[in-house]
């Protein structure tokens, strides 16, 4: 079975847990426990789909994208802010490019976000190889932070499924520009859950 197809299996049956917001511990639990399991010379991508406001560890989120973004870790951070009025502030610093954060007014117009996402995420070149090193892989490592916290319902019921269909969407879009791309994903509930690596695959309930 794909990478794709699995992960495609897992989005479908994660459930909507409704728990405080803390995207600065999903944005630590992909960087120390999936990114170290990524493929030596591919390139690094974390996807955060979010209304940018926590209610744990608030004001955090930065730090823990700063960290991520630099060396050793170098792991590009495209960013997708949902409603009118997200934290432009703390999103444009998160994003590795500040001027490009993708935004949206609502969940159920993402879906029309998803090629500018996928050409955001598939556009990010190939980290530089410095010699001597094994030879290069060019796939792509891409992990998604899932918000499965009560904020996302609070707004408008069916906000999650919607969510769950843009990733879906991307996933699929992606494969096909990179067939040999990775997922990974970390739900940023509290505490965050990482649901996915690159090598293994969970359910929800053996990972609570």
């Amino acid at each position: 079975e794909s990478d794709v197809n699995r992960v495609l299996s897992l989005v479908e049956n994660i459930q909507y847990i409704g728990q405080r917001t803390n995207i600065a511990d999903a944005i630590k639990r992909a960087r120390e426990d999936v990114f170290v399991q990524a493929r030596q010379n591919a390139k690094k991508v974390l996807v955060l789909i979010t209304d940018g406001k926590s209610n744990e560890r608030i004001n955090e989120e930065v730090y823990e994208a700063q960290i991520t973004k630099a060396s050793p870790f170098d792991v590009t951070m495209v960013i997708v802010g949902v409603t009118n009025t997200p934290d432009d502030a703390i999103l444009r610093q998160i994003a590795s490019i500040p001027d490009k954060v993708i935004r949206s007014p609502n969940y159920a117009t993402l879906s029309g976000e998803i090629e500018n996402i996928a050409n955001a995420i598939c556009s990010i070149r190939q980290p530089p190889t410095p010699p001597p090193t094994p030879p290069p892989c060019y796939g792509t490592n891409i992990v998604f932070l899932i918000d499965d916290t009560q904020r996302i319902e609070d707004k408008r019921a069916g906000n999650f499924e919607k969510l769950k269909y843009l990733i879906l969407e991307l996933a699929r879009g992606i494969s096909q520009r990179h067939p040999d791309a990775k997922f990974g994903m970390v739900t940023y509930g509290f505490p965050a859950m990482q649901i996915a690596s690159f090598t293994y695959y969970r359910d929800r309930k053996s990972v609570v």
